[in-house]
C-alpha cells in the first residue's frame, strides 16, 4: 500500500539517544528511500508509525560508517641520503589532539609506523623523518580510527633518496 508515512531516526556514534532525521512517504509498491549523508558514523532505522490498516513497523538497523579524510603532501620529492623529508597536511573533520601515524610501506608489502604526530587545533599536522635507506620510499598518513569515525588514509607519496 503506498502513500504510507515512514520516519527515519539515527544516532551518531558516541551518542545516546536517537533524533528523527528525516520522513517520506512509501511508493505504491510499499517501498521507500532515504539517502542521508552523515558527517560522523551513524546507525539508521526507519520506522513505520502504524496506520487504521496497518500496524507499527520498523526495520533494523543499518551502520553507516564514515572515514576522516586525510591530505598529505611532502616537500621535497626526492633528497639525498641522511636527509630529512616533511610529511605535512590535514585531517577533516578536526580531531585536534588525536594522533596520526606516518607510515612507511616495508620490503615485505606491508606498512610499518615510521613515526606518529598529535593533531593541532586545526586538525594539522608536520613530520619530519629521515629515511633509513636510499631507493624509492612509499609513504602513507594513517588516521586510526576513533568513537565517530573510521580510520582515514592519505594517498601514497614517494620520496627518492639518492
Amino acid at each position: 500500500m503506498g502513500g504510507e508515512p515512514v520516519n527515519l531516526f539515527a544516532r551518531r556514534a558516541g551518542q545516546s539517544g536517537e533524533q528523527t532525521v528525516g520522513s517520506t512517504t512509501s511508493a505504491a509498491d510499499g517501498t521507500f528511500r532515504f539517502t542521508p549523508a552523515p558527517a560522523a558514523t551513524t546507525t539508521y532505522r526507519a520506522s513505520f508509525p502504524g496506520s487504521t490498516t496497518l500496524g507499527l513497523a520498523g526495520s533494523s538497523s543499518v551502520i553507516v560508517g564514515v572515514r576522516t579524510r586525510v591530505i598529505a603532501r611532502r616537500s621535497p620529492a626526492g633528497i639525498g641520503a641522511g636527509q630529512r623529508v616533511t610529511i605535512s597536511g590535514r585531517v577533516a573533520p578536526d580531531h585536534h589532539g588525536q594522533r596520526i601515524n606516518l607510515q612507511r610501506r616495508l620490503s615485505s608489502g606491508r606498512w610499518g609506523t615510521a613515526k606518529t604526530a598529535v593533531l593541532s587545533r586545526t586538525g594539522r599536522y608536520r613530520v619530519k623523518v629521515r629515511p633509513p635507506v636510499k631507493g624509492r620510499l612509499v609513504y602513507r598518513v594513517l588516521k586510526p580510527a576513533d568513537r565517530d569515525h573510521r580510520a582515514g588514509i592519505s594517498r601514497v607519496l614517494t620520496v627518492s633518496v639518492r
